[in-house]
């Protein structure tokens, strides 16, 4: 753990700073939701069964993905499973090292020569996994593996894969019901306006404002959904980080490792498949887009920097 209490209490706090994002994130989305909710029913009550559905819908693939979730992982990857030392003695007893609370992850290897680790599975740790490229694996001292996994398993013990599972519920939730209205709302509100006896200003108006507001959730709320999971997602890095810190007793190893994995943190898989595990991984495998999930590693590194104990 760290001896400098200051140190400890930075380290604490990006920790507690990342919930927080993650409940602002929620409360925004739930804002949002809910108050496109209250103008399509006070126009059209039926109209509700839009939302139901959408979080129905979300729900439902939400749930299939954090069960899938390694599965999925391994077959994009190609990653393979190690179940003991034999062979894999640097990155096990880096995994076993850096569990310090709760069963030892599933341990998986990267092919590839790109210097990066990854966290996956339920996002608890009898339930979780973690693994390394073999370039990491072949690059990083013993310490500076340790480091990574340690990173790898503060992802574990925050609760990240949870809580961006739960952020993605949301945002397909408000996506799926946007997309719903707009596209359904018309000739189904028609509908009800003609079998109704509603004024036929009254069915018209209803029929505008669902479609508007299916539109505006459609469009504006992945916006802003993506928005949330960037600046959630990089919230959850510093603390991976922090969390790194303490389980080593000191942030140096970690900034030396990442500024390794700063000359080449790609995935050997497809583009597609780099960007659809990047949220998961030590380092954004793309680190030059525009819409990364994760903070400069420069800025990763002046973070910890602080964090050193003198």
């Amino acid at each position: 753990m760290l001896r400098n209490n200051a140190s400890f209490w930075k380290a604490n706090f990006r920790v507690l700073r990342s919930w927080i994002a993650f409940a602002l994130a929620i409360g925004i989305l739930g804002g949002f939701w809910y108050g496109c909710y209250f103008s399509v029913v006070s126009y059209d009550p039926e109209a509700s069964t839009y939302f139901w559905w959408g979080a129905v819908i979300a729900g439902s693939i939400g749930v299939v993905m954090l069960l899938f979730n390694e599965p999925i992982v391994v077959r994009l990857t190609g990653a393979y499973r190690i179940r003991s030392a034999i062979g894999r003695e640097k990155l096990w007893f880096a995994v076993k090292k850096s569990t310090f609370r709760g069963p030892m992850p599933r341990v998986y290897v990267l092919p590839g020569k790109g210097l990066n680790a990854i966290s996956f599975g339920w996002g608890l740790p009898f339930m979780s996994a973690v693994g390394a490229t073999e370039g990491l694996i072949d690059s990083l001292t013993e310490d500076e593996l340790t480091a990574v996994m340690a990173h790898e398993m503060g992802h574990v013990y925050n609760k990240d894969i949870l809580e961006s599972t739960a952020l993605t519920i949301s945002v397909m939730m408000i996506a799926f019901t946007g997309w719903m209205m707009y596209r359904l709302g018309p000739f189904t509100s028609s509908n009800r306006s003609r079998s109704s006896r509603k004024k036929e200003d009254g069915g018209i108006s209803a029929l505008i404002v669902i479609f508007l507001i299916g539109l505006l959730m459609y469009v504006f709320g992945r916006l802003l959904g993506v928005v949330l999971q960037m600046f959630v997602s990089r919230q959850r890095e510093y603390a991976a980080d922090a969390t790194s810190a303490r389980i080593m007793g000191t942030p140096e190893p970690l900034i030396s490792a990442l500024n390794k994995i700063s000359m080449n943190p790609r995935l050997g898989v497809s583009s597609v498949a780099s960007a659809a595990v990047g949220t998961l991984c030590s380092a954004d495998p793309d680190p030059y887009d525009l819409m990364s999930t994760h903070p400069s590693l420069y800025d990763r590194v002046e973070a910890l920097s602080n964090l050193k104990i003198y």
